[in-house]
């Protein structure tokens, strides 16, 4: 390997969900789910690790219609989103495909963020400055960690940068991959 790309990536769970629930229980207490924003903060600030065992996405989930925002820069994004995958004429199969990850829930809950410092190829770090999966401190410590990181923050997006600026996303990983290509 010569060089990687990261694009949201979720090093740990725990810290992602620490970050996103808040925001989730902010946007269900703004919708009158006082009982969901609840759950929210309660697993927030659950003393020990949060495990797959938490569901925390399913406290997340009963934002509903909402839950995509947690997603995206905006609610423009969010719509123009839900309106390409309701028109990609997709199978049950094929959607089904997008849950690869499920099986891996629980080892994403193992923290990674060991490994950074291990990085010895130069690596590129791309979000959203709205990204709720990536916290800025977790930037901060890839950008303390990995001598050979960069990173790109794309202003108007979420955790979907390659569908909110799409041209600027293919821009930075072109850039990116044309100058470590051997």
């Amino acid at each position: 390997m010569t060089a990687v790309v990261f694009d949201c990536p979720c090093w740990d769970c725990d810290l992602t969900d620490r970050f996103r629930l808040p925001v989730a229980a902010k946007l269900l207490e703004a919708a009158g789910k006082r009982e969901a924003a609840l759950a929210c903060r309660r697993i927030a600030d659950k003393p020990d690790r949060i495990t797959v065992d938490d569901q925390p996405w399913v406290a997340m989930q009963a934002l509903d219609a909402q839950y995509l925002d947690l997603f995206f820069h905006g609610r423009g994004s969010t719509q123009a989103y839900e309106a390409l995958m309701s028109s990609a004429g997709f199978s049950d199969e094929q959607w089904a495909r997008g849950q690869v990850h499920a099986p891996l829930l629980a080892a994403m809950y193992e923290p990674q963020l060991h490994l950074m410092a291990r990085l010895a190829v130069p690596s590129l770090l791309v979000h959203g400055e709205d990204d709720l999966v990536v916290p800025p401190h977790i930037v901060d410590l890839y950008t303390s960690q990995v001598p050979t990181g960069a990173v790109h923050t794309f202003p108007e997006s979420g955790h979907f940068a390659y569908h909110e600026e799409p041209d600027s996303y293919a821009d930075v990983i072109r850039r990116f991959v044309i100058n470590h290509a051997h």
